[in-house]
């Protein structure tokens, strides 16, 4: 309850939402929160890669039923896989849409 009277009092004061976001506790947050997430996503891609060369290497070697099911699986992975540039275009387009339809 009181949340939600904090929440719709700052919704309703850009101001304070301005002072709040330029005080160093915030902006601090900002900074760890982007540190954390570029971290994470280094991490997967290094993991992705390792784990890439393990079944390239595995591969390589064998031949049979199922690494023909990998083969498949990792093609089909390919082909609906979707760049983070891609989704933020979508994301883009549909705000831009949803803009034309209110007005």
């Amino acid at each position: 309850m009181p949340l939600r009277f904090i929440a719709r009092y700052l919704m309703n004061h850009p101001e304070i939402i301005d002072k709040l976001a330029n005080s160093y506790p915030f902006r601090r947050a900002a900074q760890l929160g982007a540190s954390l997430f570029f971290k994470s996503q280094g991490a997967g891609l290094s993991a992705l890669q390792k784990t890439t060369q393990v079944m390239e290497t595995w591969y390589g070697k064998t031949t049979g039923p199922l690494a023909k099911r990998v083969e498949q699986a990792v093609h089909q992975a390919g082909k609906t896989a979707v760049s983070a540039d891609e989704k933020l275009m979508r994301m883009k387009r549909a705000m831009e849409d949803m803009q034309k339809k209110l007005k």
